[in-house]
């Protein structure tokens, strides 16, 4: 099929390629990968391409690091991403966009860089025939000038990712699996043999091979095949990705331990979740870096990329625009400049998780005491309130649980205010039309919203720590709460983000935090940082289905009250609410969330409120699904149990039933049972007869003494 006789999409320009996919999307699922777009710039650096080839959506996404000068032609298979992609890169005038499978599109032209990213289940469409993997790559070679590269990132069907994983990625389900049982399509990705001999086969030889972790659409950290200058480095980096990807999944075996294991064998390049092969049909000389390294935050915006090459490490943001060393938005601050510690110890949330799994609760205490003297030796005071302004409200307890309980099991958006609602916002926020009080979001609380607080102060609660005299701040004036948080006068506070898995104890007993580089303004913050680390801690603890020593079913609410009483402090559901009002800000502030405030919140807080962090109030989690799996596998012993005794007792019965029908026969065949049988007949007979004419003459209410009468007279002895 050729480009001038298929069909062109008016709205993107993009050439039909006769596959393409009318519904769906591959941009949902797939996260623009900051560190790839740092190697393909640094590729593109020591080879500079005219002409690139790019297949696939997670390669289209990373568009914008090729240069200026460079045009592209993009494959996509889905017509959404198209649109979408074009729009996004609409200032690349001369790219040009194919919707469809890779099978389909064929070209005359020559490219010096071709990028691809996946195997048949990403790059081609579910409506043509069909093509395996070593195809893809001879198809894609073919493309090349006798000087190109070929940039390929492909899958480990061993990776480490893989074996400890208990649930899969996909979902059996989910149609991203449209390639099982498709016999032309490859069932899975290539081995690391298979695909050197698939780049061989094709006149192609590896030039670079870079490991990838934890996955080939979420590389936190990429490190050259070659690289052995700083092996404690790698394996920090890649136990961390593996770490933070099993947070909150179940895993075989403990995942930060397996690949410390995996890295220190040397295993670290055959098990690893993807490769990304830089080949060509010459030798290449590449100053590509060594290691890079990949923030988890999920907008690339704020990702902080590290880069390390020859003992030197660059830092650069995620999107690879913006040039300066800090970013703020809404009193959030991340600072480049502050270094990334790669501490020789173990973080906080390791330790606090061994010692959960051996239900250690002298190690409990003493690490969570540890945590809070830590927190608290540089914590601000003051009254709490949150980025916008809003203090938490002293209502009585029972007003609090019932806020607390309807925002836990509450996850529908609110309907729209009453007229009485609205009055109790404009007393308390004053005219909802003003642009302060708008721009503020104070009249958009899921807290303060329902309660009754007099018109011109909000009471603020603290949590209660034993062994200290709190008591109640007086009341603050919303007025100046809000000039407080706006001009800038307070103290960036680091703590908030200090949480387990973010705090090093080193070898020594020294507490550090690993990334120091965000920060808030609001010294708030720095006194819910123990609550909000331990609330951090709990939901991910419950959400691995890591083993702890608290009955079931348990919230992560219930865990954070079970572990701020061994620090002496009392967790109040105000807290709870409070945190949960600053995660949501700072989430809306970096852009790790999209949702409306008031819903993000009620999400927050009813996550925290549902047993064992689940994601629906039905579903069940990994651990609860063994018990309840061991508590049916003995129920159904028992009951096998019972049906076999039931079986051999009516295997008996069936027996002896079957011994007296042979005895009845024997007898019934008898010449003595025929005899007597014979000689009883006319007796029988004639009583027969002479009770049916008793029966027919008789009336029914004389029929008992008739009855007796002939019984009397045929056996006149039987009184």
């Amino acid at each position: 099929m050729t480009h001038d006789a298929a069909h062109t999409d008016r709205e993107s320009g993009a050439v039909l390629l006769g596959d393409h996919l009318v519904e769906g999307t591959d941009l949902n699922g797939t996260a623009s990968p900051s560190g790839v777009r740092l190697l393909l710039a640094a590729l593109c650096d020591s080879r500079p391409p005219q002409r690139v080839l790019v297949i696939g959506t997670m390669a289209a996404q990373l568009v914008d690091a090729l240069p200026e000068s460079s045009s592209a032609d993009i494959v996509v298979r889905h017509l959404a991403d198209v649109r979408s992609l074009a729009a996004r890169f609409v200032e690349r005038t001369e790219d040009r966009y194919f919707c469809g499978g890779l099978e389909l599109f064929d070209t005359p032209d020559l490219y010096d860089l071709v990028v691809l990213m996946g195997g048949g289940p990403e790059v081609l469409s579910p409506v043509g025939q069909g093509m395996d993997d070593a195809s893809i790559i001879a198809k894609v070679t073919e493309r090349l000038t006798p000087h190109g590269v070929l940039l390929l990132g492909s899958n480990n069907p061993l990776g480490l990712g893989e074996l400890l994983a208990l649930e899969p990625e996909v979902p059996f389900d989910d149609d991203r699996r449209w390639y099982l049982g498709h016999s032309k399509v490859s069932q899975r990705p290539l081995l690391l043999t298979e695909l050197e001999g698939a780049i061989e086969g094709v006149g192609m030889r590896t030039s670079s091979r870079i490991v990838a972790y934890p996955s080939l659409h979420d590389p936190r950290v990429l490190a050259s095949a070659h690289h052995s200058s700083d092996r404690a480095l790698l394996s920090h980096a890649v136990t961390r990705a593996l770490r933070e990807q099993f947070s909150e999944r179940p895993a075989a075996r403990d995942a930060a331990v397996t690949t410390e294991m995996v890295v220190a064998s040397g295993l670290d390049i055959t098990l690893a979740p993807a490769w990304f092969s830089v080949a060509a049909r010459e030798d290449l000389m590449l100053d590509l870096p060594d290691l890079v390294v990949t923030d988890t935050h999920p907008n690339t915006d704020w990702a902080r990329v590290a880069a390390y090459r020859a003992g030197e490490v660059t830092t650069t943001w995620g999107d690879g625009k913006d040039t300066s060393p800090e970013r703020s938005a809404l009193g959030v601050s991340r600072d480049l400049s502050a270094p990334a510690v790669a501490s020789d110890g173990q973080t906080l949330e390791r330790l606090l998780r061994e010692a959960a799994a051996n239900s250690d609760y002298r190690t409990l205490r003493r690490l969570v005491n540890l945590y809070h003297d830590w927190i608290r030796s540089s914590s601000p005071s003051g009254p709490l309130r949150s980025m916008r302004g809003l203090s938490r409200v002293d209502l009585s307890p029972g007003h609090v649980s019932a806020t607390h309980a309807q925002l836990a099991t509450d996850e529908a958006d609110e309907p729209a205010g009453t007229a009485a609602d609205q009055e109790v916002a404009d007393g308390l926020f004053g005219d909802p039309s003003v642009d302060d009080a708008a721009q503020l979001g104070l009249g958009f609380d899921p807290v303060l919203r329902e309660t009754g607080i007099e018109r011109d102060t909000v009471e603020d609660t603290h949590h209660h720590d034993g062994g200290r005299d709190e008591a109640s701040a007086p009341p603050v004036p919303v007025e100046a709460v809000v000039d407080q948080t706006t001009t800038g006068d307070t103290d960036m506070v680091r703590q908030w983000f200090a949480t387990p898995d973010n705090v090093a104890l080193s070898s020594d007993g020294k507490v550090q935090i690993v990334d120091g580089s965000w920060s808030i303004a609001n010294p708030s913050a720095g006194q819910l940082a123990f609550v909000r680390g331990l609330r951090v801690f709990a939901t991910r603890l419950l959400a691995s289905g890591a083993a702890h020593p608290w009955r079931l079913p348990v919230t992560p609410e219930s865990v954070v009250r079970t572990l701020a009483s061994m620090a002496g402090v009392t967790v109040a559901d105000g807290d709870i609410e409070m945190v949960a009002l600053l995660e949501t800000e700072v989430a809306l502030a970096t852009g790790a969330a999209n949702r409306d405030f008031d819903a993000e919140v009620r999400r927050n807080i009813a996550d925290g409120a549902r047993d064992n962090h689940l994601p629906s109030a039905t579903a069940a989690g990994f651990r609860e699904l063994l018990a309840q799996t061991r508590s049916l596998n003995h129920t159904i012993r028992a009951q096998q149990r019972q049906i076999a005794w039931l079986e051999g007792t009516l295997k008996m019965r069936d027996r002896r039933i079957r011994e007296y029908d042979r005895l009845m026969f024997k007898l019934e065949e008898s010449m003595s049972y025929k005899a007597l049988r014979a000689a009883g007949a006319p007796k029988r007979i004639a009583v027969s007869k002479a009770r049916s004419r008793v029966e027919e003459v008789v009336p029914p209410r004389l029929r008992g003494r008739a009855k007796r009468a002939l019984d009397r007279a045929i056996a006149p002895n039987a009184d």
